[in-house]
């Protein structure tokens, strides 16, 4: 048996999500030298960069990331699907809902976060029951990045446990038959 750091797979998947690919809309002309790439930004070409870059020239007004939804858009969600949460099917949330959530909720006062976090633990708890189930049917579709980290992980224990159950109970099935 080995010991899972949750913490260390949930800043792996934070990464991942850094450095996944966006579509962003150049405002002006605008060349990068990136560790000896060039890339070449021409308006109106939309082009795909790693998050981090396109959110650093988006501060910049050299871009604009597209399909990244607004922070109020997020917290609506967040509200919306805690309340939708008692349905039976899990909800699909967007690939990065609980990153993207997680880098609005460190911007507010901790009197909103305090208001928000009823919500988050409702949507939590209700979702982590479904996604139990997701261990059985091995489906990640529909899942933020983070949920998906955690069901990979349960995949894995899952399939320690049974393969320990299995070669525990036939070794100790022969050393029974072994001693009559």
């Amino acid at each position: 048996m080995y010991f899972i750091d949750i913490k260390r797979n949930l800043m792996r998947a934070y990464i991942r999500y850094l450095i996944e690919e966006v579509d962003v809309l150049p405002r002006k002309d605008y060349t990068l030298n990136i560790l000896g790439s060039e890339i070449t930004l021409m308006v109106g070409e939309e082009k795909k960069l790693p998050r981090f870059i396109a959110r650093i020239l988006e501060e910049k007004g050299i871009v604009k990331i597209i399909g990244e939804p607004p922070r109020g858009v997020i917290i609506s969600n967040l509200i919306r699907l805690s309340q939708q949460s008692a349905q039976p099917q899990i909800q699909t949330v967007d690939r990065g809902f609980f990153l993207r959530l997680a880098e609005i909720l460190s911007t507010l006062s901790a009197e909103r976060i305090k208001d928000l976090k009823t919500y988050l633990e409702t949507l939590v708890d209700m979702r982590t029951m479904k996604m139990l189930h997701r261990v059985y049917t091995r489906r990640l579709e529909g899942l933020d990045l983070f949920e998906q980290m955690f069901i990979k992980l349960l995949f894995k224990l899952f399939e320690e446990f049974r393969s320990s159950i299995l070669e525990e109970s036939t070794r100790l099935v022969k050393s029974l038959m072994e001693a009559t």
